[in-house]
């Protein structure tokens, strides 16, 4: 369901202005990690840039998300559910969250920031356990929430760090949006040096 949506929005910001994707595209991996063809997450990292560049960036010379833009774009001939729909798209959650419970219609999740939980709709196999840290991104839909495809999973040697992380992040009043970039890099060196501690990769 989210997807069909997700792609309007897409279309929309990426049809004509490819310079601008380009430019987009070489400024997120500059601040998340250079990846490659050869990397084992790089689907899911160009899932995370356009998830970035839709929701989080501002347009070169508009000041609004593209995300924001669409939204605008619809007028009054368009359907009055469309216009309810895509306004769950300016505010989504994108945080660093632990795995509760599974049930059949979704899963139960924390908030490891805010320490909010939430339950979300998926009913497929996102390859997670329970306790699983992860880096997710929730979008408000239709009275419910669901994972965009950019899902980063941590892993377990390093859940100790993330969590001390984000104390002190939290007692030092820093938002979680400037944590999830320096975890992203860590993440992708695991991926790489296999040899190196990786305590040492995420400190």
């Amino acid at each position: 369901m989210f997807q069909k949506y997700f792609d309007r929005i897409v279309e929309f910001a990426t049809g004509d202005d490819l310079p601008e994707v380009e430019k987009a595209k070489k400024d997120y991996f500059k601040l998340t990690g250079e990846v490659n063809e050869e990397d084992k997450s790089f689907e899911i990292r160009l899932a995370g840039f356009l998830d970035w560049y839709i929701f989080d960036r501002p347009l070169d010379g508009i000041r609004k998300t593209p995300a924001q833009a669409f939204y605008d774009s619809l007028d009054s001939s368009s359907p009055e559910n469309e216009r309810e729909i895509y306004e769950g798209f300016l505010s989504t959650i994108h945080s660093i969250f632990q795995i509760e419970k599974f049930i059949a219609s979704g899963v139960h999740i924390r908030d490891l920031f805010t320490k909010k939980r939430y339950f979300v709709e998926e009913r497929r196999s996102i390859g997670f356990s329970e306790s699983d840290i992860m880096e997710a991104r929730l979008v408000f839909l239709n009275g419910g929430y669901y994972f965009t495809e950019a899902l980063y999973a941590y892993p377990r040697e390093a859940w100790k760090f993330i969590k001390g992380e984000i104390k002190k992040y939290r007692r030092e009043g820093k938002s979680v949006s400037g944590l999830i970039p320096r975890l992203s890099q860590a993440n992708l060196k695991f991926e790489r040096y296999h040899g190196i501690d990786i305590k040492e990769i995420f400190k």
